[in-house]
């Protein structure tokens, strides 16, 4: 190999890792910059949600998936569930999914489980669930959070049932994971997180 041509190689070598190295400053500052995409271990993929139904001012009410059920009592009728939010989706605001859960027999009881979105074909964790205030169950039957990226966004929740036992303790029973998908547009300032990383990376 020459001496020219060496040299045209080692400078080829090093612009590939001086631009490797970028794209992982670019990545790393788009998380820091944008903490809610933290990304997580990937989780396994759920079923899409169908038959949703839309008002005229943007109101969208979906169906949720059952996905697992746990301390059923005899003869105790399924728990079942729709989400409402809004859909005219607002960069950087908080938009509100309330559980509209129906079946019940007794007082209810609401958890999150999990807010994902989908990345190269994989669920990532929107927020960290050990640090939201709806990991723990409660009354309240919501979840909001701020939405920044355009993408496939996935939803879990728990709902159940209780008794009083008179002592301070509850009875829980009918303890029901729900799950639905959403999807942002890219528009209104939304845009994927490949393309932010583009963008940054520029």
């Amino acid at each position: 190999m020459s001496t020219r041509t060496r040299s045209a190689y080692t400078a080829l070598s090093s612009s590939r890792k001086i631009g490797r190295l970028f794209a992982s400053f670019a990545l790393s500052l788009l998380l820091a910059t944008t903490p809610l995409l933290a990304f997580a271990a990937p989780r396994a993929e759920g079923p899409t949600s169908t038959n949703v139904e839309a008002t005229s001012n943007g109101e969208v009410t979906a169906p949720a998936k059952v996905i697992t059920v746990s301390s059923a009592q005899e003869g105790q009728a399924p728990l079942s569930a729709t989400v409402t939010y809004d859909g005219n989706f607002v960069k950087g605001q908080k938009t509100r999914f309330t559980y509209n859960v129906t079946g019940n027999t007794n007082p209810l009881m609401f958890r999150l489980y999990s807010f994902c979105i989908k990345k190269d074909g994989v669920w990532n964790d929107v927020i960290d669930i050990s640090k939201s205030p709806f990991n723990k169950y409660s009354s309240s039957n919501y979840f909001e959070e701020y939405l920044y990226s355009a993408g496939t966004y996935r939803l879990d929740f728990n709902a159940m049932e209780y008794e009083d036992n008179g002592d301070g303790t509850k009875k829980l029973s009918n303890i029901t994971r729900f799950q639905i998908e959403f999807s942002i547009a890219e528009s209104g300032g939304f845009e994927t997180i490949d393309a932010t990383v583009s963008k940054v990376a520029k």
